[in-house]
């Protein structure tokens, strides 16, 4: 059937039951169930800007317009997704004039993206560059400059600070630390401190389309504003800064300003960021929905920071349902009174299996009730005509749709 006669059908099924739908503004027709089981719907960037952050304005509803139960679920959270401590093999250290190399073996080339660094009882200040090399010959920069510091943790004898970097899977790494006429540091042991190599954490993320970017710099903070094409759901930030070298800066993040830059930060924000040179890892946020968001820099005497570009995701989610065979089934989406639907189902989620998933076919605007009431009151004489022929054409399509399943088989 064409995407044409889908969403013919789907409105004209919509329009007539529209008594009990009238709270939702849109509704998407769910792809045929070839088998009778549970399915999985994802909670794709496009179907989550329809929908609040904690999905209790979606509603599954089955050709007989009877309400059908599902459960949400978070797929990452059936994983063990545990941070490791890695030891690191060091075959090489040396100071030459007023340089210490430390050279790092990786053998397995697994991708790394931290070292931390225990030095005995030293706390010092030095800065440091990092290239990596899969052959000990030709060496690649990772980071042209990079600030070890006094801050960290410590025990009785040493000192560790910790190195981010973006992830590299070289087989040898290359630490040079400048000691600038001072003594060497004595470095004891690098770790790594990471997720589990065996798993890749974007693999539980669904990548938002880009946004725009505003950025404007007032005195003391930098206000950068994003905007995106629709309210998706975020749940994950990364920044792209490209300048100064170093930095360090607090930020917070707003969904709405307010009339000047200090009331903003003195504000109620989504969230306080701490923006550094030394992290590479995107930034997790509790969920928001929102069309445009804000990001307000404070810079206090600094230079403004340079903000080259901004992506965001949302971790995936879906809806389990039991669907049957030839049934046709649509979500119906976007209720700004809706509260989440308590089903008998959430009771045995743990015994529900592995399902194939099934998706969406598009999203449509339903008409709302004040839209046929109006007309109604223009006393238009069309109206029942009008709604007779809906049923008549439904009927056609449903005829048809069935004759096509029947083709297929």
């Amino acid at each position: 059937m064409t995407k044409k006669k889908t969403n013919i059908l789907l409105t004209a099924f919509l329009f007539l039951s529209l008594h009990s739908i009238s709270q939702f503004h849109y509704a998407a027709l769910l792809d045929t169930v070839k088998t009778t089981g549970f399915y999985n719907i994802p909670i794709t960037p496009e179907l989550s800007s329809y929908l609040k952050t904690d999905l209790s304005d979606l509603r599954i509803i089955d050709g007989k317009k009877q309400p059908v139960a599902f459960i949400s679920d978070i797929p990452s959270a059936r994983k063990a997704i545990l941070p490791v401590l890695l030891h690191q093999e060091i075959i090489k250290k040396e100071t030459i004039d007023s340089k210490t190399i430390l050279e790092i073996a990786n053998p397995g080339k697994s991708e790394l993206s931290n070292f931390i660094i225990e030095l005995k009882s030293a706390a010092a200040e030095r800065i440091a560059s990092l290239s990596g090399s899969d052959d000990k010959v030709n060496w690649f920069a990772i980071l042209d400059s990079l600030l070890l510091h006094k801050s960290g943790e410590y025990n009785n004898t040493s000192h560790s600070q910790r190195i981010n970097f973006p992830p590299g899977n070289y087989k040898y790494f290359r630490l040079t630390i400048s000691n600038d006429k001072k003594e060497a540091l004595n470095i004891v042991n690098v770790t790594s401190f990471d997720i589990s190599p065996s798993i890749d954490i974007n693999q539980f993320f669904f990548d938002n389309p880009a946004p725009s970017l505003s950025q404007t710099d007032s005195g003391r903070y930098s206000l950068v504003k994003i905007i995106n094409d629709k309210p998706y759901h975020i749940s994950r930030i990364k920044l792209n800064i490209s300048g100064p070298w170093f930095y360090k800066r607090q930020a917070k993040l707003f969904t709405e300003m307010k009339p000047g830059l200090q009331e903003t930060w003195n504000s109620n924000s989504h969230i306080a960021l701490t923006l550094s040179s030394d992290e590479f890892s995107p930034y997790f946020i509790p969920f928001l929905k929102s069309k445009v968001l804000y990001l307000l820099i404070e810079n206090g005497d600094n230079s403004p920071l340079k903000i080259d570009s901004i992506a965001t995701a949302q971790v995936k989610r879906r809806v389990i349902a039991q669907l049957e065979k030839g049934s046709i089934y649509s979500l119906l989406l976007d209720n700004p009174g809706a509260i989440a639907p308590d089903y008998d189902l959430q009771h045995f989620r743990e015994r529900i299996p592995d399902n194939s998933v099934i998706n969406i076919k598009n999203i449509i605007a339903l008409p709302q009730p004040e839209t046929i009431t109006s007309k109604k009151q223009t006393g238009k004489w069309w109206i029942w005509p009008a709604i007779i022929f809906i049923a008549l054409l439904l009927a056609i399509l449903a005829w048809k749709l069935t004759a096509d399943m029947k083709n297929k088989k």
